[in-house]
Order: C-alpha cells, then sequence, then structure tokens
C-alpha cells in the first residue's frame, strides 16, 4: 500500500481511523468489527433467457382439406407439413387422418 496509497487489495482487512470527538468509542468498537470482518466477493450467475416461441395459429379443419393443401395454403409453405403432423401429433390419427371441425396448430404463416 505504500506504493500506491490509493489501491485497494481483494481481501485485505484495513483499519479505518475515526475522526476524534466525531464518534463514541461504542460506535467506534462496532464499526471497527464492522470493517474488519472480511467480504467474500459476490457471485452473479449468468441469466438465461430463452428464445421466443415462434408464434402459433389454430385452424379448423374443413371438408376435402388435406395436410399439404392447409400447409400450401394457410402457411405458404409445403414444406411444413411433417411440421404440422409433430405439433399436432396427439390429434391426428394415423399421422395424416384429418377429422373435419378439429382444430389443427399451425405454425406461423410464411410471408
Amino acid at each position: 500500500m505504500k506504493a500506491d496509497p490509493n489501491k485497494i487489495e481483494v481481501g485485505k482487512v484495513y483499519v479505518i481511523p475515526v475522526k476524534p470527538g466525531s464518534v463514541s468509542a461504542a460506535q467506534a468498537v462496532a464499526a471497527t468489527a464492522v470493517v474488519a470482518a472480511p467480504v467474500a466477493p459476490s457471485v452473479v450467475a449468468p441469466v438465461v433467457v430463452a428464445a421466443p416461441a415462434p408464434p402459433e395459429r389454430a385452424y379448423v379443419v374443413k371438408p376435402h382439406d388435406n395436410l399439404w393443401k392447409i400447409a400450401r395454403d394457410q402457411c405458404n409453405d409445403v414444406n411444413l407439413v411433417d411440421q404440422i403432423k409433430k405439433m399436432n401429433a396427439g390429434s391426428l390419427k394415423n399421422g395424416i387422418d384429418l377429422k373435419v371441425g378439429s382444430k389443427l396448430r399451425l405454425p406461423a404463416k410464411k410471408s
């Protein structure tokens, strides 16, 4: 500390003198006890933010619909048929059989 009197090192204990008459003896002792206690450096955990889920839409199956037609007309991409199947795996029979009036979850419409 003699080389740079303004440098404070982590883990060192410093006793700061009290100006005479500014505090009582009891306050000075209490302040010394608090200052002399070593303080562990705080560790901040990184915050992980999940990417927002892509927007979904609902579609009600109409007569003569099939997954390819729905992907083409509602999502503007016939390549989304497999994604539509996965999104609706619990409600599609055999992975492709549609029931008129049932609701399907669809991925966001591509522009």
